[in-house]
């Protein structure tokens, strides 16, 4: 099932998050935190694929950039170029991930206190 942030549209969703922003010096703090780390995320990404061409290009004998400090040991260059990949997709699609999750929170908060509220003013302070 789609949370309330997930039904917005694109453009909706983008003035929930300023608006979740704007709420508090925390909020924001969270926001510009969790938009460095997928800044990171995709940075990194960018940088193994261009390792994993370059150690492409270093074992079939194409290019030598230099940079070999594991000498002939091919695979582990992979491996490190690999478990690079996996870290920063995952950093990429969590910080998504938790972005949505902390605004669904906040508007679900704000919908339910304005429904107290209307509660309040139509049965009285019951």
């Amino acid at each position: 099932m789609k949370s309330r942030f997930e039904r917005l549209s694109k453009k909706e969703q983008k003035e929930a998050i300023r608006e979740f922003k704007e709420a508090s010096t925390k909020n924001a703090n969270v926001i510009n935190r969790l938009h460095r780390l997928k800044v990171i995320g995709i940075l990194g990404t960018i940088y193994s694929l261009i390792m994993f061409i370059l150690d492409f290009l270093k074992e079939a004998d194409i290019l030598d950039y230099g940079f070999n400090t594991f000498g002939d040991a091919i695979i582990l260059n992979y491996l490190i170029d690999a478990s690079l990949m996996v870290f920063c997709v995952f950093f990429i699609f969590k910080s998504e991930q938790m972005i949505k999750e902390q605004v669904n929170k906040y508007l679900v908060d704000k919908l339910r206190n304005k429904q107290k509220k209307a509660f309040k003013e139509e049965f009285g302070e019951n």
